[in-house]
């Protein structure tokens, strides 16, 4: 089975929000593997577009995000 997924998050008091889109698929029982792609809405420095890189110690603004994974049940 395959699946997409759209969902979203906001603060409507700083108009700033996060939207995701996903994708997950089981090709066989008790296995799925997933993406999803993300990004942060708004202008810098509101709830959703504050982010930390702890590589360089800076804040930064609107980001991109992915996220990969394989799950297996037992």
């Amino acid at each position: 089975s395959m699946t997409l997924t759209l969902s979203g998050l906001a603060t409507f008091s700083d108009l700033s929000g996060t939207a995701l889109a996903g994708w997950s698929w089981s090709p066989v029982n008790d296995f799925t593997l997933s993406a999803q792609l993300g990004a942060y809405l708004g202008a810098d420095n509101r709830e959703y577009t504050v982010g930390f890189n702890p590589t360089t110690y800076a804040l930064s603004g609107n980001q991109l995000f992915g996220i990969l994974t394989a799950t297996i049940a037992f």
